[in-house]
């Protein structure tokens, strides 16, 4: 989910039914192989979210309800937090597009991140 979401950043999550997500929304869910996973709503499918990380290059399959851990409400990211975006700004698409079709480029930008982040 880089550049919405960085390492160490700290997310508020609250339970949520399918009904009430929308298109933009980040939610949190147990992923294929049981590790928690947070991605962005891209869709439904016959009533199921379709979700997908920001610089992923396809969708994951369809979530089942029960899959469905919470959506998240809040990042807190050192001492600043904010509600995050349903549709992300300019530069954090870019910068997806950019990771999306470069590994060199995602791995550079992960370091420069962990160089240039503020202290908590």
């Amino acid at each position: 989910m880089f550049p919405a979401l960085r390492p160490g950043d700290c997310l508020v999550v609250r339970r949520s039914d399918v009904a009430t997500l929308r298109p933009g929304d980040l939610v949190v869910f147990l992923g294929p192989d049981r590790r928690i996973c947070t991605h962005r709503v891209r869709g439904f499918e016959n009533g199921c979210p379709v979700t997908g990380g920001d610089a992923a290059p396809a969708a994951d399959p369809p979530l089942e309800p029960h899959e469905i851990l919470g959506v998240v409400v809040e990042v807190r990211r050192g001492r600043r937090s904010f509600v995050p975006r349903r549709v992300p700004p300019f530069w954090e698409r870019a910068i997806a597009q950019l990771c999306r079709r470069s590994v060199l480029f995602h791995r550079l930008a992960l370091k420069l991140w962990a160089l240039c982040r503020p202290n908590p």
